[in-house]
């Protein structure tokens, strides 16, 4: 489950969390119960980002990361802007609880079980209002898009033309380094 809001902070810089926003989050836990967990809290200024998984499923997460892009003044300011997690899961068969299917009990049976992933991306964003500003706030989704593209995990999208000759270029090089992801 995603819950996001927007100018859930006064616009003015901080160092701190505001009082709105903790009172934000409070509200989103306490909302959605003891069922479920919070896999991700994130702020932007005054947008606020929440991404909670039932209980029962947690041990199936594998990994989350998140990323953010500021689209405020000189885009910089944090009053608008966008946050993402980007979720990957273990992907679960018939036979595991993974949902309702219409294949027989004999048709699931010789089906092999899966250890692939499932990947996820959620995505809460605040752009420019008004009409005026269609033009400002295309431009930031285009910057958004390609900013959180960069921010994904490796090997989290599939390589489009651009990516795979971005990796065959920096596989070919003398150095080799690891990308450490991060987990909220």
């Amino acid at each position: 489950v995603l819950i996001s809001g927007q100018e859930c902070e006064d616009i003015k810089p901080r160092r701190a969390e505001g009082r709105r926003s903790r009172e934000f989050r409070r509200l989103m836990i306490q909302g959605l119960g003891k069922e479920y967990v919070p896999l991700a809290l994130h702020s932007l200024g005054g947008v606020q980002f929440g991404l909670f998984c039932r209980r029962a499923i947690l041990h199936d997460v594998e990994s989350v990361n998140i990323g953010d892009v500021a689209c405020g003044v000189g885009n910089v300011f944090h009053n608008k802007g966008a946050i993402a997690a980007f979720v990957q899961m273990r992907a679960r068969n018939e036979k595991e609880g993974g949902g309702s299917s219409s294949l027989t009990q004999e048709q699931t049976s010789r089906r092999p079980a899966t250890a692939k992933s499932v990947r996820m991306l959620f995505i809460t964003a605040h752009l420019a209002a008004h009409v005026k500003n269609v033009e400002a706030r295309n431009m930031d989704f285009w910057r958004i898009a390609s900013e959180l593209e960069a921010q994904a995990p490796p090997r989290f999208l599939p390589p489009s033309p651009q990516r795979r000759s971005q990796l065959s270029s920096s596989s070919s090089g003398s150095s080799t380094s690891s990308p450490t992801a991060t987990t909220d």
